[in-house]
């Protein structure tokens, strides 16, 4: 059965910009449901495999599952500021931990 995680990802295939960087696509794995992975790693992996047989899927050959190691707040803080004409620049790279990392065949 496929988790509802891995059906809201497979939504992005459309959105291939996002998934061209090193890390593959990157999925932010925030709540409780992430410290079962072990049980639903083997169903992610399947709905993302069958969302590359589409024509906007094919380039997705990679994802990385990352956790914050700060406050989502931070990310708020970097909008509201943007909204209001403040540039607050954020590395993200800084503010992640790379749990997991998938290459398809």
């Amino acid at each position: 059965m496929a988790s509802p995680s891995s059906l809201h990802v497979s939504a992005f295939v459309l959105f291939q910009v996002l998934f061209r960087g090193d890390l593959g696509l990157p999925v932010l794995a925030e709540g409780a449901v992430w410290k079962s992975w072990d049980l639903l790693k083997d169903g992610f992996i399947s709905v993302l495999d069958k969302a590359r047989s589409t024509p906007y899927g094919r380039l997705l050959t990679r994802f990385s599952l990352l956790r914050l190691k700060h406050s989502s707040a931070v990310g708020g803080a970097s909008l509201a500021a943007k909204n209001i004409g403040v540039d607050l620049p954020l590395n993200y790279q800084e503010n992640v931990d790379v749990f997991y990392t998938h290459s398809f065949p």
